[in-house]
């Protein structure tokens, strides 16, 4: 893949770099889990800086030169807001949101991934009861990547991430 490109992505993490730059963890439908870099979007007159929050659902137009990548537009698609005013829901969107940015390969398409986690997404809008929607989106994405064969409570699913990624989770 070479030149520029358009795709649709949830942000992952962020993290500062020298010069107002910011290194960016992006899920993105048709390239998967790539990091972009982005130049100048901490400046206070950036355009980009507001849409590229920790969980927001963005349209990209990204340049790829050699081995990386450089972001050069974005459209805000959903910040996601009825699910960032409340304190519980937020707790479960940034857990699942270290859970993909551990779990997926760099530069691997993994639509039926993506559009699970978008459905997830949906129904954690909605729901009250956030544990079961939770686990049962984590188990969901772990069958559909290939670690899991049957669905595991919440003690097991949450040993068997932090086994898998070889860090600790909060229990959710």
């Amino acid at each position: 893949m070479k030149g520029s490109f358009k795709d649709e992505a949830f942000v992952l993490k962020k993290r500062a770099l020298l010069n107002r730059n910011i290194l960016i963890d992006l899920f993105t439908r048709e390239h998967g889990h790539i990091t972009v870099i982005a130049y100048n979007a901490q400046k206070l007159t950036s355009r980009r800086g507001p849409h590229l929050e920790t969980g927001n659902y963005i349209k990209i137009e990204a340049v790829k030169k050699g081995e990386r990548f450089f972001l050069s537009e974005t459209n805000l698609m959903s910040g996601f807001s009825q699910i960032k005013e409340h304190k519980g829901k937020t707790d479960h969107l940034y857990l699942f949101l270290y859970f993909l940015e551990h779990i997926l390969p760099e530069g691997v398409k993994e639509d039926e991934v993506f559009n699970l986690f978008k459905s997830y997404l949906v129904s954690l809008a909605k729901e009250q009861d956030l544990k079961p929607v939770t686990r049962n989106y984590l188990n969901l994405i772990l069958q559909k990547l290939g670690y899991l064969q049957n669905s595991l409570s919440d003690v097991e699913l949450n040993d068997f991430i932090e086994d898998l990624i070889g860090e600790k989770l909060p229990r959710f």
